[in-house]
């Protein structure tokens, strides 16, 4: 998937991803810097909570299950975490769809699964 060239004049989406499955991760961060995104990735809650506390995210996309814990518990920690908070978090699992939508009663925002990564690429950059 071809990335769109970066327009100088739109500032720069910032996205966290916290992700332990390094292939995803890399693909995650891959597609998104080549369409305009500056792309942060953490493969625990420990490191993706010290990345977030560290700036404000636009877009925060969060892996259901983590060595660690789980991404809504993540997604919950953002969003009562005093700082800028993010306009968009996305639960992203690779687990059956009775997993995605238990997953839909915590707040992320949007839960996919992940064979569906281009349409989640696609959401990320069009926003």
């Amino acid at each position: 998937m071809p990335g769109r060239p970066l327009d100088p004049s739109l500032p720069v989406k910032t996205v966290l991803v916290l992700e332990d499955h390094a292939p995803m991760a890399e693909a995650l961060k891959e597609e998104l810097g080549a369409r305009g995104c500056h792309v942060v990735v953490a493969d625990t809650v420990a490191e993706a909570k010290e990345a977030y506390a560290g700036q404000g995210w636009d877009i925060v996309v969060a892996d259901f299950d983590v060595p660690d814990g789980n991404g809504c518990e993540f997604l919950d920690w953002c969003s009562g975490f005093d700082g800028h908070a993010p306009t968009l978090t996305i639960l992203f699992t690779g687990l059956s769809r009775d997993a995605e939508v238990a997953a839909m009663r915590y707040p992320p925002g949007i839960s996919m699964l992940k064979d569906r990564l281009p349409e989640l690429i696609d959401l990320v950059a069009a926003q």
